[in-house]
């Protein structure tokens, strides 16, 4: 049966080949757009889950109230997870996160200003899952003046030598020695890096103690399964008053949010990056369903259409003994036939588009139909729903033709068939006011942007320069440098 319907399909296909080109062309478009936007909603929605902890890993955030006003914080302060795990003896790890702009300087040929440097307690990788090229993990980061690079640093700074052992200068006056080098982390990270320092000698590099109040940082804790996240929240009141004072227990309170919600929580300040927000995901992926709805009324629309052509073939398969039944079987298998066919067509269009679409988002989104079988999955249940839905009507309403009205050439006589073409004129109709209302929203958008990058800012900001000073003794003598600039003609 399935081989009949097939053939049937493939008849049709080389038979009506204008019809065909447009709906597979027209189907192609509405998945491809589809699958575009799907991609971007799976990567945000996918970050920080390459962790193998990360069900059990929980950042510590902050609400503070001064003067009446209550901020929602992503950091907390440097003492505080040492204290957690003195108080907290159930609580597995606890970790910091530091970052600060570092000069970084290899001898005298290569000296950069680094604005992914960060400070790290050494049991982060044992809650943090991180490749490791070199190096070992339980001891990369265990001794001072340890220093851990990405891949892309170590290849930036030592090119293709072993750089195990080899010394990074860092500001100027401290050598801290690379003990590791990391697998580039992943683009769905809430935070990336090239350096991972040991926490040790903050007070060394920066000249000064964290303490309860100043400077910001990000603590992590990694808690048993057995351990709840409210568990610890309800004991966090009696751990302010112990370590900071009873004072900020109204005014100061701690959270555990979970890992996997850092990125899309756009509600906290001070994020370590910046950050998405759900309800993107929402519009998004409701922007994708109506993209494909229209694709699918549209083929419902030209299969209708066509109906007339075929009328007489349902006539003739009725009168040999074709049931009902068998009829919509056979024209939700070509539905599905020209389905997958668009799904090929929408891969190649992925393809082609995605670089573009990259640049446009500024991230890096990649397909691997082998490694990622939950798209490819995805994909096939895609194509098999695509044809299912957009062939439904079609075969509904063809295979109801009655054999003697379609064979008088009566087709729609019957009130049965005017109901459907006013069926089919609501279709038109909704598929017209999908398409309008999603380019209203797309000129607008264009309109925003459009306001953000040309709205004259009050000064030329293309003839000016902003020289960052990091060196102190550059910053003790601004004013000769002021004056050696002016007098420069440029």
């Amino acid at each position: 049966m399935f081989k009949n319907y097939l053939k049937i399909a493939l008849r049709n296909f080389r038979k009506y080949k204008a019809y065909s080109v447009i709906n597979i062309a027209g189907l192609a478009s509405g998945i491809a757009c589809c699958i575009l936007i799907l991609l971007y909603v799976q990567g945000e929605l996918s970050y920080d889950l390459f962790h193998d902890k990360a069900d059990r890993i929980y950042r510590v955030i902050t609400d503070e109230e001064s003067e009446g006003q209550v901020r929602h914080l992503a950091h907390t302060y440097g003492p505080l997870a040492p204290a957690l795990l003195t108080d907290f003896p159930e609580i597995e790890h606890a970790v910091r996160l530091f970052p600060h702009n570092l000069a970084v300087q290899l001898g005298a040929q290569k000296s950069f200003h680094e604005k992914r440097f960060f400070f790290a307690d050494s049991a982060v990788f044992e809650v943090f899952s991180f490749g490791f090229r070199r190096g070992n993990p339980k001891t990369a980061l265990r001794a001072p003046y340890s220093l851990v690079l990405t891949e892309a640093t170590a290849q930036r700074y030592f090119g293709d030598e072993n750089p195990i052992g080899k010394v990074l200068r860092i500001e100027g006056q401290y050598d801290f020695n690379v003990t590791a080098v990391l697998e580039n982390p992943p683009p769905t990270s809430h935070f990336h890096f090239d350096f991972l320092a040991s926490m040790e000698n903050v007070p060394q590099v920066l000249g000064w103690n964290p303490h309860w109040h100043w400077p910001p940082f990000y603590n992590y804790v990694l808690l048993p399964e057995h351990v709840s996240a409210e568990s610890i929240e309800g004991r966090f009141p009696q751990f302010i008053t112990k370590n900071i004072g009873r004072g900020e227990v109204d005014s100061r309170s701690f959270y555990l949010q979970p890992l996997k919600d850092i990125h899309l929580n756009a509600s906290l300040e001070s994020e370590i990056a910046p950050t998405g927000n759900m309800a993107y995901i929402y519009l998004f992926s409701a922007i994708a369903f109506f993209i494909l709805l229209i694709a699918c009324i549209n083929f419902m629309n030209l299969a209708t259409a066509r109906s007339a052509n075929r009328s007489r073939e349902v006539g003739l398969r009725k009168v040999v003994g074709a049931q009902r039944a068998q009829l919509i079987k056979q024209f939700l298998g070509e539905s599905l036939f020209y389905s997958f066919l668009a799904m090929l067509l929408a891969l190649v269009l992925v393809e082609m588009l995605l670089p573009r679409f990259n640049q446009l988002l500024g991230k890096q989104i990649d397909i691997n139909y082998f490694e990622n079988w939950t798209l490819s999955l995805g994909l096939i249940v895609l194509a098999f729903l695509v044809g299912i839905i957009s062939g439904s009507y079609p075969a509904i309403f063809m295979s109801s033709f009655r054999p003697l009205k379609v064979l008088q050439s009566n087709l729609f006589s019957a009130s049965g068939q005017r109901g459907a073409l006013r069926f089919r004129s609501v279709l038109v109709v909704t598929q017209f006011a999908i398409s309008i209302a999603l380019i209203i929203i797309t000129y607008i958008v264009s309109a925003q942007l459009n306001f953000i990058q040309n709205k004259r800012l009050g000064f030329n900001k293309e003839h000016i320069v902003v020289i960052p000073i990091r060196d102190a003794e550059t910053q003790n003598n601004y004013e000769t440098l002021k004056n050696a600039l002016v007098a420069q003609p440029d």
